[in-house]
């Protein structure tokens, strides 16, 4: 019973070793590779079994091996040792991958070491395409953004001008009583105000200013349109040392949008006076810097949570190759600074 028992968990490890997703590698002694399953062999460029008596030393690179040999001169380490390496496949090329090695120990000794390969590569491949969809997406959002900001713009934007006309027709008819006058102009006054909303929803939906004139005069019409509404002045400074300066659309777009959702957080939480926004080229980078008075908070308590503006904010920055850096403490103010590299700056493209 004891050998059946034996031989079903042996058909076991091979077959998990077999199929693993992970390139393994059984080592001995002597550097030869004595077990490698057939993921190991098709990552290094080899047919299923012809790896099995190699040196392991020949498929590592060789300002590796060094590494490799430290390993081997410590016995007695014990759990998994993981390191970033570069190995070379059965053609001469190399690949970047990820090497977690154990000793297999058996009476107490440790003759053979367990390699378990991953080839970073596919890392790397799944994350360019997790990058590029999440630009995709993005991208996809603020056409959807411009479309509906030009259908509102176009439908109700046609619809309130026929009502002013009729109401200006109205306001001109004779025997008009004193009180339906006052009504009139009430209503007159109201369809003013709702095309004035209609056109600010519009402009932030999608500002004509940025595909028309660039990230400058976008940032001049969001912070007066922010203005209009807010408890809290807006001081801007913005030198790009080039009044002819277009970046790239997605860099541009990012820095209006990063703008766009740092003054609605200060709007809705901050309780300031004063906000001060600079944009500028500042050694080989293009800095936002937007800084508030206001009551700030503890950046230890959020850790570990971001919201989904602050979320979005990040995701913005690091797909045109920036970064974000949120400063704050309870009582002295928030500071967003937003650094993009200044190689992406292209002259005249829109």
């Amino acid at each position: 019973m004891e050998e059946v028992v034996q031989e079903a968990s042996g058909a076991r490890y091979h077959a998990a070793f077999d199929t693993t997703d992970d390139g393994l590698l059984v080592v001995d002694g002597t550097h030869r590779i004595v077990a490698a399953n057939p993921k190991a062999c098709r990552m290094h460029g080899y047919a299923p079994g012809e790896l099995a008596g190699h040196l392991y030393t020949d498929l590592i690179a060789d300002e590796w091996i060094a590494f490799y040999r430290n390993l081997r001169a410590h016995p007695e380490t014990t759990g998994v040792v993981r390191m970033d390496k570069v190995h070379t496949r059965a053609d001469g090329s190399r690949f970047d991958c990820e090497v977690r090695a154990t000793w297999l120990r058996y009476e107490g000794r440790a003759d053979e070491i367990l390699i378990n390969i991953r080839d970073l590569g596919e890392r790397h491949r799944a994350v360019q395409r997790l990058t590029q969809l999440s630009r995709t997406i993005l991208m996809a959002q603020e056409e959807e953004r411009a479309r509906l900001a030009r259908e509102l713009h176009d439908q109700l934007g046609q619809i309130l001008t026929a009502i002013r006309l009729e109401l200006g027709c109205l306001h001109q008819a004779p025997r008009m009583s004193a009180e339906r006058t006052r009504t009139i102009e009430n209503c007159s006054l109201l369809v003013e105000q709702a095309a004035d909303e209609l056109r600010r929803v519009c402009r932030g939906l999608r500002p004509p200013a940025l595909d028309d004139l660039g990230i400058v005069a976008a940032i001049n019409h969001l912070a007066r349109d922010v203005a209009d509404h807010a408890p809290f002045t807006i001081h801007l400074d913005l030198d790009l040392d080039d009044e002819g300066l277009r970046l790239p659309p997605e860099a541009e777009l990012c820095i209006y949008r990063v703008l766009q959702e740092t003054l609605n957080n200060v709007l809705r939480h901050a309780h300031a006076s004063q906000v001060h926004v600079r944009l500028a080229c500042e050694g080989n980078d293009i800095l936002l810097d937007a800084r508030d008075n206001g009551q700030g908070f503890d950046l230890d308590e959020t850790r570990g949570f971001r919201g989904i503006g602050i979320e979005g904010m990040h995701e913005r920055a690091s797909l045109v190759g920036g970064e974000i850096q949120i400063e704050s403490s309870v009582g002295a103010g928030t500071r967003l600074l937003l650094r993009i590299p200044e190689l992406a700056k292209q002259r005249g493209v829109q």
